[in-house]
């Protein structure tokens, strides 16, 4: 409802990461700055030798729709030491002042369009973990594992406090640039299969995170990606060296839900799911439909008799409510109310009396293709 423009050949695959992290670090060292998109990845064979390992058919791999970005970062102390890359427009005065005022803050919930041409069985969630600009060996914590001190080798020995500081640093001088270091695949086939769901069918995955190998674009992912379908292949001839390394234990955790052919409103609709969010921002970011919890009087359908020959039909879905969004549908926050984008235990976790439903901060935002 009220978005009724959209192609009703699309269907939609709603993310929500959980987490992203690296626990054998021992503790957060610096923001995680993630990237979230759906790729779709193609392979051919060659017509001189059919026995030759399938490569990737580049004109028809890459993103397909809109990239959601949002950060993670969740210590309190790692957020005031990285204030730069984290607020990079802030003003000098709320520097001076440490905090960063009334700012915006985007959602970590994305509503993913997937054209009806497209087959699931090569489409892909690629989830993209960058870090403020650094020397290499700033990244190497995160890529490759930490020696042990101990003699059973439980104990790694890696400085969270120097790592910290140094993550200060380079925020405090380069925050406005980021560098990719990590990456995680989710194949949508292997998860949700080829079925039309007849209801939202949720699903939550937790994904390794690989090493991003800089210089080459997305051609990383999409090698790692052909090592995955085809593992007995021989991709030399291809130019492929193999699959990407692992990461130092590094994890995402991804809560989806397949709305199929349902609808846009699936994303707000309260009985789909108990993942269902209080608004959803459309991709503009200039309207947004929102839910309210309707009261028994006016949530009665059957028509209304205005004469003996009148008869009003109840509005249909009158619990959705459009209207224009503010700071482009983002959360308000301020430095002394913090707002975290956690998902609610139940649907009506929101009272109206605790704070406006317009600006709710469990909400969605749909991503264009």
């Amino acid at each position: 409802p009220f978005l009724s423009d959209r192609p009703p050949s699309f269907r939609y695959l709603q993310i929500d990461t959980e987490a992203v992290g690296f626990p054998a670090l021992g503790g957060e060292v610096e923001p995680l700055f993630c990237s979230l998109a759906i790729y779709h990845v193609e392979s051919t064979t060659s017509s001189h030798d059919p026995r030759a390992a399938p490569v990737p058919n580049f004109e028809r791999c890459g993103r397909v729709t809109e990239v959601l970005t949002f950060d993670v970062v969740r210590d309190a102390g790692v957020e005031a030491a990285c204030y730069e890359s984290l607020w990079p427009y802030a003003t000098s005065l709320d520097k001076t002042k440490g905090s960063h005022g009334e700012a915006a803050q985007g959602s970590r919930c994305g509503v993913f369009p997937l054209a009806s041409n497209l087959n699931v069985s090569n489409l892909y969630a690629i989830l993209i973990v960058h870090k403020v600009l650094s020397e290499k060996d700033d990244a190497e914590i995160y890529t490759k594992p930490a020696k042990s001190d101990s003699k059973d080798g439980t104990s790694p020995s890696i400085d969270v406090g120097k790592y910290r500081e140094k993550a200060a640093r380079a925020s405090s001088r380069q925050g406005d640039f980021l560098m990719p270091f990590a990456f995680g695949v989710a194949p949508l086939l292997q998860i949700f299969g080829t079925d039309i769901p007849t209801s939202v069918n949720s699903r939550a995955v937790q994904i390794p995170l690989f090493k991003f190998t800089n210089g080459f674009g997305d051609r990383p992912i999409i090698s790692h990606i052909m090592v995955m379908l085809y593992p007995r292949a021989d991709h030399r001839t291809s130019g492929i060296a193999g699959p990407a390394p692992l990461s130092n234990s590094g994890t995402a955790m991804l809560v989806m839900r397949n709305f199929g052919y349902l609808g846009l409103h699936q994303a707000v609709f309260s009985k789909s799911s108990l993942r269902a969010r209080d608004r959803l921002v459309d991709f503009t970011g200039e309207i947004q439909v929102r839910r309210e919890v309707l009261k028994d009087s006016e949530s009665d359908k059957s028509p209304r008799i205005v004469d003996d020959r009148t008869y009003v039909v109840a509005p249909w879905r009158k619990e959705y409510v459009a209207e224009p969004t503010v700071n482009g549908g983002r959360n308000c926050v301020s430095s002394s109310n913090d707002v975290t984008d956690k998902v609610p235990e139940s649907s009506e976790h929101e009272d109206s009396n605790s704070h406006d439903k317009s600006t709710s901060r469990f909400y969605a935002k749909e991503m264009a293709p």
